[in-house]
């Protein structure tokens, strides 16, 4: 939509609502950062109407989801636009920077890597619980991150194959 309609029709336009749309015009959808990956989008005009429709049997989720590190490693089709479900744990400074001699501005979001997490099993004399720590938690808990952790244990088990192979080849030699 061209900014001069944005006004118009952003206060009539809600997400998960279904529209009877007329007066408009159909474009290539073509450019950067593409809401959908149909070849076709509206264009609308000043004179497009757009009226709610509360009979229309249409699916109001649709989801394409795209692994995290897909995104992160630019594995990625960037004519489209990406969504991710993840916690905002903070946000940086606004940046203004120039792209093809235009000036723009960009902030950056930090978001909660759930790649990383510990499952924590506590027992006592009343019985047992089983948790799942997120990187943030269990640094917050354990003074160590669910990577901090990991890394450990990958240690640890390495040494313990380390061991076991040693104990192994002394045996044969016996």
């Amino acid at each position: 939509m061209k900014k001069s309609l944005i006004n118009k029709f952003s206060c009539q336009l809600k997400e998960g609502c279904s529209y009877v749309i007329t007066n408009f015009e159909v474009g290539e959808n073509i450019g950067s950062y593409k809401p959908t990956q149909h070849a076709f989008r509206i264009n609308f005009l000043y004179s497009t109407s757009v009226r709610e429709c509360h009979d229309m049997l249409m699916p109001t989720k649709s989801f394409d989801f795209i692994a995290f590190e897909d995104i992160t490693s630019n594995r990625i089709d960037v004519t489209y636009l990406v969504g991710v479900i993840r916690e905002l744990t903070g946000i940086g400074n606004i940046e203004e920077w120039e792209n093809n001699g235009n000036k723009t501005k960009r902030l950056t979001f930090e978001l909660e890597d759930e790649q990383y997490k510990v499952q924590l099993r506590v027992i006592d004399h009343t019985g047992s619980a089983s948790f799942l720590l997120f990187d943030r938690e269990a640094n917050q808990i354990l003074n160590k991150t669910a990577i901090n952790l990991r890394d450990k244990l990958i240690k640890e088990s390495n040494e313990n194959l380390e061991l076991d192979e040693s104990i192994k080849q002394s045996e044969q030699i016996y």
